[in-house]
């Protein structure tokens, strides 16, 4: 089962500065931000309450039901980071390529008027005939 199906399926609910949401909710959340609920501060609370729930015992293995369930629900936080994340990278990558080729644009309109700036008196006359 993914993480996606186990979390509606067990209907988790995330802590926020704004309260509980649910998954569909961790999509609209920014990154970060210091006035509004974010992305990081949520995991970052999974994260202490999962270390709050480590045991001291090197021995002794036993199932903590909460653990698991903190875990699973990091990690869904942890690839809505990773996805958003990528988002962000290939809206930066196209909007430099799209600058990129604007400015070839640009160039390349200036060499077309150089070489027409070029042509002799009569090469231009005789293209203006031939029109």
């Amino acid at each position: 089962m993914n993480i996606f199906e186990n979390a509606t399926r067990k209907n988790y609910m995330f802590a926020s500065k704004v309260g509980e949401l649910n998954v569909i909710m961790l999509w609209e959340l920014p990154l970060t931000s210091t006035r509004q609920a974010c992305l990081n501060d949520v995991a970052k609370g999974i994260n202490a309450q999962l270390k709050a729930e480590q045991e001291d015992s090197f021995v002794e293995v036993s199932t903590n039901a909460k653990k698991t369930e903190l875990e699973a629900k990091l990690e869904v936080v942890k690839h809505v980071i990773a996805v958003k994340m990528q988002e962000n990278t290939d809206r930066a990558e196209a909007a430099d390529k799209r600058a990129r080729k604007a400015q070839l644009t640009e160039l390349l309109a200036r060499k077309r008027d150089q070489v027409l700036e070029s042509k002799t008196v009569e090469e231009i006359e005789a293209e203006l005939a031939a029109m």
